[in-house]
């Protein structure tokens, strides 16, 4: 019985394994955007995933200069 206890968890960590791997590999692109859209122009494009200040800017322009709210009455339609 003892052998079959150890395989049963054996397999329930590598089940566990292969999930955990799968969820961070879809987590990570979501992640990744999320923090973009609070970094400065300036900071878009370096390789630091946490921006140095946290900037609402990008959102601003989306809603003021930006027709954004046609897109997204468009997108309802």
């Amino acid at each position: 019985m003892h052998s079959d206890d150890r395989s049963t968890l054996l397999q329930k960590l590598l089940t566990f394994s292969v999930l955990a791997l799968i969820l961070a590999l879809v987590l990570i692109p979501y992640t990744y955007v999320i923090v973009t859209a609070f970094k400065s122009p300036g900071e878009v494009f370096e390789t630091r995933w946490i921006p140095q200040e946290f900037s609402v800017q990008a959102w601003i322009d989306v809603f003021r200069i930006n027709e954004f709210h046609y897109y997204l009455w468009n997108s309802f339609l």
